[in-house]
This record gives C-alpha cells, sequence and structure tokens, in this order.
C-alpha cells in the first residue's frame, strides 16, 4: 500500500508541478569577493586595493526587464585599518558615491541592457594603513538590508562552518536513529 500511495505521489507531481511553473521574481544577488583585490604598495606605509563589485542577474529575461528600476546601492562600515575609500564606475555602469552616509549607488549607463548573469558594477577602493593587523581591515556591505562582511585576513569561513555543522547533525541524526531502529526491532 505504501509503494501505491509514493508512486500516486511521485506521478501527482509530475504532471502537476509544470503545469504550476511562472516566471520567478527577478532577483540580485551582490558579491565582493574578500580574496580578489589588485594590491599596490604606496610606499608611505599604506596600500591601495581595489575589490571588484559583482552583481548576480537572475530572471529578469524571463520577467521581460532590460534595466534596473533603481540604483543599485550598498552602504559599508570599514574597520580601523581602512582610511579612506571611494567607489569606481565600470563600463557598464556608473556610480554616484555618498561620502556622507558611505554608501555608493550603481546605475547601468544609456543603452545598456541587463541580461542574465554575474557582470561587474563597480569597483570599491580602500586604502588601507599597513600599522594595523589584516584582521581590522574589515569591509562590512549592505545591500537591500542584507549584510555582508568580507576580511582579506580571514576569508568567509561562516559558510564552511555551517556546512561542517550541518554533517555533523545529519551524522548524529543518522546514527541515533539507526540504533533506534535496532531497538525497535528486536
Amino acid at each position: 500500500m505504501k509503494k501505491v500511495f509514493y508512486l500516486l505521489a511521485v506521478f501527482t507531481m509530475l504532471f502537476v508541478l509544470p503545469l504550476s511553473v511562472y516566471a520567478a521574481d527577478p532577483l540580485l544577488k551582490p558579491s565582493i569577493p574578500d580574496k580578489e583585490f589588485k594590491a599596490k604598495d604606496n610606499g608611505d606605509g599604506t596600500t591601495t586595493k581595489t575589490y571588484t563589485i559583482y552583481m548576480t542577474f537572475e530572471n529578469f529575461t524571463a520577467n521581460g526587464l532590460t534595466t534596473t528600476e533603481e540604483p543599485l546601492k550598498f552602504s559599508f562600515e570599514f574597520g580601523p585599518a581602512i582610511k579612506s575609500w571611494k567607489c569606481l564606475k565600470s563600463d557598464e555602469f556608473g556610480v554616484v558615491p555618498s561620502t556622507a552616509d558611505k554608501s555608493c549607488s550603481f546605475k547601468e549607463n544609456a543603452g545598456v541592457t541587463i541580461s542574465d548573469g554575474k557582470k561587474t558594477i563597480g569597483y570599491l577602493e580602500i586604502v588601507q594603513d599597513n600599522k594595523f593587523d589584516q584582521k581590522d581591515c574589515w569591509i562590512e556591505y549592505t545591500f537591500n538590508t542584507a549584510k555582508f562582511k568580507i576580511n582579506p585576513a580571514t576569508g568567509a569561513s561562516l559558510p564552511y562552518l555551517f556546512i561542517i555543522g550541518g554533517v555533523i547533525v545529519g551524522s548524529v541524526l543518522y546514527f541515533a536513529t539507526k540504533k533506534n531502529n535496532k531497538l525497535i526491532q528486536v
């Protein structure tokens, strides 16, 4: 009886799910890779680092969109090792910096159409004081209320901790239920 139920459920999903397909909402995924930067020693105890700001556009083509409606605004917070910063434009996007609230807004240039995929929307250039430890050279940025933190010294290790924790929890649950199964069968 269970096999019939499962087969019925699988066939129902195979026929019903394709009928309910629709275009998902447009999605924007920002990223500033913490290990990808160009560094230049300024000779005065500081280093200039240039980070690439990427944006992954998803479901733009499916929804018939060719431009972003609003500028893509990033807000920044910096560690004590960072003396100054500025945002730079890319080939396809212009930039409007605001030093008052530590933010930059990126907007596509006239004639540029947005399609799905990962695009370079600009660059973040920082000047780091070399007297500080690398752990004080962190950058925190906010995009659409989501906060991200990068640190070129440590990298982004938090996702790895979640993966390792998930494997541990999954293993414990697996072995605990396997042990309980044997007890029930006795």
